[in-house]
């Protein structure tokens, strides 16, 4: 599992290194052009892999002609989702009402070709828990991404900057994938009975993938839609300061709970053991750093990235309600999805997502900051239809999910409560506020530990132990 956690952390902090340079140059209005561009992009991605991969890395038994039929079907469907990302950027620009949205959409759109030519290779490395090479790819094209990005912002190409960025790491990560894997696709190893065996799956999790990325990407849309380029960048930016460090973190260890809860569907009480610890590590993890992070989100706005991003500090803190609920919610999709609960999977995301619809819709009247609470809010009222499911799937019940809480959500609130108390005094300032933080987080510890020595002693068996075997 250490290395599935670097691959994301290492992608995470050079992604987050590249994104605080590139906020500092460019302009709300250049995410949130970007951000419309991507929503699309998103959303027609889930079309082009069709659920072949996940097929791959599910199914007990696979051969060179799973692999090569899929291979050939992902590059045929790169290439026509290529074509039509620029036939729809015209459609797609009238409906953001932002003309510049067409140009970059149909430029964006070849990465879908250029991605087709790896999906099938990274879905056997995962299927082979190859994360130490996935990480090594990944942080790599990253920085080749990143530094083109830097460098034709810094030259003012503006929003095309982010555009140069997308296309170089995504061919960047294609290159290394093919380097770093060892099969090769053979035409003569085309058979659609192969597609036939692997159908059944894949069809489902195409169906899911489809609603996936549309839930992903509605809170985009319709704040794109209705709010404007500029509220975009904004939301843009505090989701990705606040959402998405934590979901990535939280997606690696799901992308490594996947394979391996795939081949233990049988044993429901590992699972639930295993599952249990993962949610209470994540919570007691993340809890204090959301909620701190909220608390001096002034401070660091105003130090990283200047006054034109200010408006984005209360759409940060609303959104750290939907932050802290990340370890969980993450990790039920990756459970329906290897004990093949595809079914459910979908209903769960057609829920979730309607939520997430009714819920920004009728923020959105009042602005940005009403519309990212609306998110929040759809996440807080999904929990009990999840913990319903976890309940049907491996038997947890209340106890369970008290157990997983605490005691990192109740010393979390009391950390935010006094850092909100300082926050009001005349020390009140960068320096103070930073060094008062640091202090407020060595006291949550002290106090998780006070209360559950036996889960923290657990907690650092274990990573002690996964870092001695990263070093040998």
């Amino acid at each position: 599992m250490i290395w599935a956690l670097i691959q994301t952390i290492g992608r995470q902090s050079v992604t987050l290194v590249v994104f605080l340079l590139l906020a500092a140059i460019l302009s709300p209005e250049d995410f949130g052009v970007l951000a419309m561009v991507m929503t699309w992009i998103g959303v027609m991605q889930a079309f082009s892999e069709m659920g072949f991969g996940s097929a791959i890395i599910q199914r007990k038994d696979i051969d060179d002609g799973h692999l090569s039929t899929t291979f050939y079907i992902n590059v045929v469907s790169g290439g026509i989702f290529s074509l039509l990302g620029v036939a729809l950027a015209g459609p797609c620009a009238y409906f953001f009402k932002t003309p510049k949205v067409q140009p970059i959409m149909a430029v964006a759109s070849f990465g879908f070709l250029i991605n087709s030519f790896s999906l099938t290779q990274l879905a056997l490395a995962t299927r082979e828990l190859r994360f130490k090479d996935i990480a090594y790819r990944d942080m790599s094209a990253g920085i080749v991404g990143g530094a083109v990005g830097i460098i034709a912002a810094l030259m003012g190409m503006g929003v095309w900057s982010l555009i140069l960025q997308y296309l170089t790491t995504s061919l960047a990560g294609t290159l290394l994938l093919w380097r770093i894997s060892s099969w090769r696709p053979s035409w003569g190893k085309v058979s659609f009975d192969k597609i036939g065996e692997i159908w059944p799956y894949s069809s489902k999790i195409f169906a899911f993938n489809l609603l996936k990325y549309f839930t992903q990407n509605l809170d985009k849309i319709i704040i794109g839609h209705f709010l404007g380029s500029i509220p975009l960048g904004i939301y843009t930016f505090a989701y990705r300061v606040t959402i998405t460090p934590i979901s990535l973190l939280a997606g690696a260890v799901g992308n490594y709970m996947f394979p391996k809860f795939s081949r233990q569907q049988d044993k429901i009480g590992n699972i639930k053991s295993y599952y249990l610890f993962v949610s209470k590590f994540g919570n007691t993890a993340f809890a204090p750093l959301v909620v701190v992070g909220a608390m001096i989100a002034p401070l660091l706005v105003s130090l990283f990235w200047g006054d034109k991003w200010a408006p984005a500090v209360p759409v940060i803190r609303v959104l750290a309600i939907f932050a802290i609920l990340i370890p969980l919610i993450s990790y039920v999709g990756q459970l329906m999805k290897a004990l093949n609960r595809i079914k459910w999977l979908i209903y769960w995301t057609i829920f979730v997502t309607a939520l997430i619809a009714v819920f920004i819709l009728l923020g959105a009247r009042w602005g940005i900051v009403w519309a990212s609470a609306g998110l929040s809010m759809a996440y807080v009222v999904s929990l009990p239809v999840n913990f319903l499911i976890l309940n049907r799937l491996i038997r947890v019940d209340i106890s369970d999910l008290l157990s997983s809480v605490s005691p990192s959500f109740p010393l979390a609130v009391l950390c935010g409560g006094i850092l909100y108390l300082f926050s009001l005094t005349k020390a009140w300032n960068v320096v103070w506020g930073l060094l008062f933080s640091t202090f407020i987080l060595g006291g949550y510890a002290v106090g998780v530990y006070r209360a559950d020595a036996e889960f923290v002693t657990k907690s650092w068996t274990l990573v002690r132990d996964k870092l001695k075997a990263l070093r040998g």
